[in-house]
């Protein structure tokens, strides 16, 4: 049985740890639609369910125009189907396991259904510790992909810290968390350029469209770039939890 979609962005989305830091290969909708879905999901769910979202809605959640995502969702749920994510546990030297996002995703007569695969249950339902959460409108403003995972990132460290009004919470990520969480771990080699198409033009977009401030500086090893640390403040003196 299918269940009509809950449309109220400032629900939150809440996923593991792990799958924030997972790694998959999605266009900006695709990824916006997933965390949608993800939504929906309610902490005390037994299972994962099916849901449905009328085009005219998902185009102006995306705020994007009917015709274009007419034009595109087809090859949308195509590719949900087929995209996986891989999922570390945070120890290098396990493999990182490989899942498929969706197990339905498909379009008729206006309305997609979609539901999520079974096998990500752990990292979405009944989640009691190593969890992050953020309004789904957080992220619905912001227009690339790298923005949208590097504000998951920030928001999954921020979450291990007490974060006060009059605090700026410092954060720092590794290249490789935010290589492989950006799929850039094939991109941008030279570090500079990683630098400017990713954590620049990310940053930028953060500070423009979200609740949020961001600065950063290096963090070295020897003369080697091997992370960032970023510092956070908020723009309206309130952390969300």
């Amino acid at each position: 049985m299918e269940k009509e979609m809950c449309l109220d962005v400032e629900n939150q989305v809440v996923m593991s740890n792990d799958l924030i830091k997972g790694k998959s290969n999605l266009s900006l909708n695709e990824l916006k639609l997933l965390r949608l879905t993800i939504m929906q999901v309610i902490a005390d769910d037994k299972d994962l369910m099916t849901y449905q979202i009328k085009i005219q809605d998902l185009a102006k959640i995306l705020d994007i125009t009917s015709q274009s995502i007419y034009r595109d969702v087809m090859e949308m749920c195509k590719h949900l189907l087929q995209e996986i994510v891989y999922i570390g546990d945070g120890n290098p030297k396990h493999k990182w396991k490989m899942y498929q996002w969706c197990s339905t995703c498909e379009y008729d007569e206006g309305t997609i259904t979609i539901k999520l695969h079974e096998k990500l249950k752990p990292h979405l339902i009944q989640l009691k510790q190593h969890y992050t959460q953020y309004m789904l409108q957080d992220i619905l403003m912001l227009k690339t992909v790298y923005a949208v995972r590097l504000y998951e990132l920030i928001r999954e460290e921020m979450k291990s810290q007490k974060a006060y009004a009059d605090k700026i919470v410092t954060v720092s990520l590794d290249v490789e968390t935010i290589r492989k969480a950006t799929d850039t771990e094939n991109k941008y080699k030279k570090i500079g350029m990683f630098n400017q198409r990713v954590i620049v033009a990310a940053i930028t977009e953060i500070n423009d469209k979200s609740c949020y401030y961001v600065t950063y500086e290096y963090i070295k090893k020897s003369r080697k770039i091997t992370g960032f640390k970023f510092k956070i403040e908020s723009k309206n003196n309130i952390y969300r939890d």
